[in-house]
């Protein structure tokens, strides 16, 4: 056995040493370059034009996030094209929808004088597009600003509607978008709590044609239906007061000029007076609020003490600023601190 294997080395040395000179003596083969079968596209100035306006500065309403429309045909129209078009020369349009819409449900809200309204409007010629005198005696907006409130507030309702009955993973993110850019972000420039301003959004329909609209709003839907039956000290009158004054407060957070603001003022006076709701009292908690905001300057701190605020608005303001992380630690705190006080102290009274 020893002897085979002694054999067996010397053979197998042999064939590993053939083998390595084998290698050695194998010529290198070059190696094939690898050409591209299409050439790079050509510099074209379209191209050059796209990487630019990639490369701008994010505008102050537009979101962190790139803004993609949809494919599909959207149900508001102009409400997308108001966002699409946040470049410096629409700079502003969505404020001045957010801004003007308020106007416009407070003064339907209080049965103002048009006339006047619209003679002290005329003179902010800037905000022609969304305001106009010859369309609807009974409005201060143009057609497209008319159209523009009404796709807004049908926004606010539906994506409310789809919170409330679970359907919110579904929802659109475009949609989510209009709202976070037509209203919580206009919204949090003026202050105002972002859950009442969709509240004010939300509840405000407009039905019929020009001059012969049926307008509902917020105050409607809280007016109780036995208004001249019930005290002044049970918690839906108590309620219907705290609207009241958080409408007033809303009004003179518009900072409109003075011709307007005494047009908008005489017409909360004269609705109280003619439906008996001038000695309306206001809760404790309101009141205590609207002082502490007051102590302040006026337009720099937001003002989380109006009223009402609904689950259900404010559930939808919640959502969307944790989407777009827009925290605000100390609204929110006294947002749901007013919320508790109110739950709590409407428990001992009569309904």
């Amino acid at each position: 056995m020893k002897k085979v294997f002694r054999n067996l080395r010397p053979a197998a040395l042999s064939k590993t040493r053939n083998r390595a000179g084998e290698a050695e003596q194998a010529p290198s083969k070059p190696q094939e370059k690898r050409v591209l079968c299409t050439p790079p596209p050509a510099y074209t100035e379209s191209n050059s034009q796209g990487l630019t306006s990639k490369l701008q500065p994010d505008d102050t309403c537009r979101p962190p996030t790139p803004i993609t429309k949809p494919t599909a045909a959207t149900p508001y129209p102009l409400l997308t094209v108001l966002v699409e078009k946040q470049n410096n020369e629409e700079r502003g349009q969505c404020n001045s929808l957010f801004r003007w819409s308020l106007v416009q449900i407070m003064a339907d809200t209080f049965s103002a004088n048009f006339f006047s309204l619209r003679a002290a409007v005329a003179k902010d010629m800037v905000q022609k597009k969304m305001c106009a005198w010859d369309r609807d005696p009974n409005s201060i907006l143009s057609e497209q600003g008319q159209d523009g409130l009404d796709q807004l507030c049908a926004l606010v309702r539906k994506l409310s509607a789809d919170l409330q009955r679970n359907r919110w993973p579904a929802v659109c993110r475009w949609d989510k978008i209009l709202l976070i850019q037509l209203v919580l972000k206009p919204a949090k420039r003026m202050n105002l709590p972002a859950d009442y301003a969709l509240e004010v959004l939300g509840r405000y329909s407009y039905s019929g044609e020009p001059g012969g609209a049926v307008k509902t709003t917020m105050l409607d839907h809280w007016t109780p239906s036995h208004v001249g039956m019930r005290p002044r000290y049970t918690s839906p009158m108590v309620d219907l007061g705290d609207t009241l004054a958080s409408h007033a407060m809303l009004i003179e957070t518009m900072e409109l000029r003075e011709d307007k603001m005494e047009v908008m003022d005489d017409a909360v006076a004269t609705f109280r007076k003619d439906r008996g709701m001038e000695r309306l009292q206001n809760s404790k908690e309101l009141q205590e609020e609207a002082l502490l905001w007051k102590r302040k300057v006026v337009g720099a701190a937001p003002l989380a003490c109006l009223w009402p605020v609904s689950d259900e608005y404010y559930n939808l303001a919640k959502v969307l600023r944790e989407s777009e992380d827009m925290h605000d630690d100390v609204a929110d705190g006294q947002r749901n601190r007013l919320r508790e006080q109110r739950k709590a102290r409407r428990y001992f009274h009569v309904v």
